[in-house]
């Protein structure tokens, strides 16, 4: 039976819990409580001693090691971290060498242990929850990126399209052009108004508004139609554009850009 074209990957969600038990105490002393008029004042001293700085230390990097060996094989997405189903033999491998670094540290520590554990849920490819929350995401994070390039703040724009590149990893195969083509054509645009600003110290809200983000707004539309959203295509009669634009100042100065990389 043809169950229509493939919009997402197969894959799995990770979720995970790491933290350090023991090696640091908290000691807290009141200082001053009283009343001033209607609010309740309370002032307290904070002494933190760590039994074992070196370890402690050690025991952070250990941590950090075994997020980052598990983060390193997944998609960092709004929902959490999401292995492709294809990369599962890699995922079964990090949360196995996670747990036995973490072990060996424990082996050895005196003062505190680290503690990693990894939770895992598989979702198919035609699972209507997944698609729906996958695809939904997307169309948020391109009309994230369409209204950070009418603002004029290439830091919003960056910032979605790096989530996007992300998400968009669990897409099928016959997806990914979309996302791609509108990831390319927002960044082009973060860039030419980076550029204008450090250039000319300003850039004009009708020159923002005159930026074609044609793909951007098209796959946005797309992904809502997969997402089971209601929307309005481009090109229709709607207030997405004036939504979106209405804020733009008159000018976008390049104080607000100072030390942004393009």
């Amino acid at each position: 039976m043809n169950k229509g074209p493939k919009i997402i990957r197969p894959g799995i969600l990770v979720s995970r819990k790491t933290r350090i038990i023991g090696g640091v105490e908290y000691q807290r002393r009141e200082i001053d409580s009283h009343r001033d008029g209607a609010a309740q004042v309370d002032e307290w001293q904070t002494r933190k001693v760590v039994r074992d700085k070196e370890e402690h230390e050690r025991a952070t990097q250990v941590r950090n090691a075994c997020s980052g060996k598990v983060r390193g094989v997944c998609a960092d997405t709004g929902f959490g971290w999401v292995c492709r189903d294809d990369d599962t033999g890699e995922l079964a491998d990090a949360i196995a060498w996670a747990r036995q670094h973490a072990a060996e540290f424990n082996s050895t520590a005196k003062t505190c242990a680290v503690e990693v554990t990894f939770l895992t849920a598989r979702f198919a490819s035609d699972e209507a929850q997944a698609v729906a929350a996958i695809t939904g995401e997307l169309a948020g994070l391109l009309q994230s990126m369409e209204a950070g390039v009418r603002a004029g703040d290439v830091k919003a724009v960056r910032d979605a399209a790096k989530a996007a590149l992300q998400t968009g990893k669990l897409l099928d195969d016959t997806q990914v052009e979309g996302i791609d083509a509108a990831v390319a054509q927002a960044r082009a645009a973060a860039t030419k108004v980076a550029r204008e600003i450090r250039e000319k110290g300003e850039i004009a809200a009708e020159e923002l508004r005159a930026i074609d983000l044609e793909k951007v707004r098209t796959a946005r539309f797309a992904f809502l139609d997969l997402s089971g959203e209601s929307c309005d295509k481009p090109g229709d009669e709607d207030d997405t554009q004036e939504a979106i634009e209405e804020p733009v100042a008159p000018a976008i100065k390049t104080q607000r850009f100072a030390g942004l990389e393009i």
